[in-house]
């Protein structure tokens, strides 16, 4: 599971310096969720933490679909982040071991999402599993190959599979949002420093 801190009736509309503030309730979920149960669903920020556990060396592409807000690091560096209702995509090569992980997000009102989906090495397209994270983020952690660098290798579409389960109502979105979103998500590349 992860660690979350919920910080109830945050209103701006920038992503807030999580240092600053004093979280309203804090515990461990089992997965990336926006949902904190018996929490408000409208103004607030949440920050998840913990360890993704990558099984095995290779090239893996992350997806994930967020509203309102959100950011992510891998290892203490921004690999994401959009300040709007967005999907995204990027691949990276990840060796074996636990790799820190911390999402911000922001809920301003109506539709509320926030999910990490991956591939890999004999993983097809799926929500990452409860399995794959790990609250505690002071174990060793496993360097990105290449320090977060993505890979050379083009582009993928998302296979219609993944870019179904992504807009599933049983995530919290509602189909009706999401017609607009005919054409699969744009690929987005963290380039090297």
């Amino acid at each position: 599971g992860l660690w979350y801190e919920y910080y109830d009736g945050y209103k701006e509309q920038a992503l807030p310096d999580f240092n600053r503030l004093e979280p309203s309730v804090a515990g461990v979920m089992p997965q990336v969720s926006p949902v904190v149960r018996g929490q408000n669903d409208d103004y607030y920020a949440l920050k998840l933490t913990g360890s993704l556990l990558v099984p095995r060396n290779g090239v893996y592409e992350l997806y994930t679909k967020c509203d309102d807000a959100m950011r992510l690091y891998l290892n203490d560096r921004l690999f994401w982040e959009t300040l709007k209702p967005d999907t995204l995509k990027k691949r990276v090569r990840f060796k074996r071991g636990p790799v820190k992980l911390r999402f911000e997000y922001l809920q301003h009102t109506a539709y509320r999402y926030l999910t990490l989906y991956w591939r890999g090495p004999g993983i097809p397209p799926q929500p990452v599993p409860e399995s794959a994270f790990d609250r505690s983020t002071n174990r060793v952690v496993a360097p990105l190959a290449s320090d977060l660098e993505v890979t050379n290798e083009p582009p993928e579409v998302l296979t219609a599979t993944l870019h179904r389960q992504l807009l599933r109502p049983s995530m919290g979105v509602e189909s009706t949002c999401c017609s607009a979103l005919a054409e699969p998500p744009k690929a987005y590349w963290l380039l090297p420093p």
